[in-house]
């Protein structure tokens, strides 16, 4: 689901006010909420954080299983 109709969804009625976004959109689109530039630049904290975590990540990536898609493209 890439796409939707504009307004609220019954779903979303158990939470009020947290689907805000996803109620006043009817697609993805790249949010620019003045947190970050818009040509993408993440915070420092953000870049800290994938820095730090990278060495576990990787650990357990070791362990994923590598699949065929049916492209005979390994994933």
């Amino acid at each position: 689901m890439l796409s939707w109709k504009l307004g609220k969804a019954e779903e979303f009625s158990k939470w009020p006010g947290f689907h805000k976004d996803a109620e006043n959109s009817t697609g993805f689109r790249c949010k620019v909420n003045g947190n970050h530039e818009k040509d993408g630049e993440l915070p420092e904290i953000v870049h800290r954080t994938i820095e730090e975590n990278m060495p576990v990540y990787e650990y357990l990536k070791s362990y994923a299983f590598e699949i065929e898609n049916r492209w005979g493209i390994k994933e």
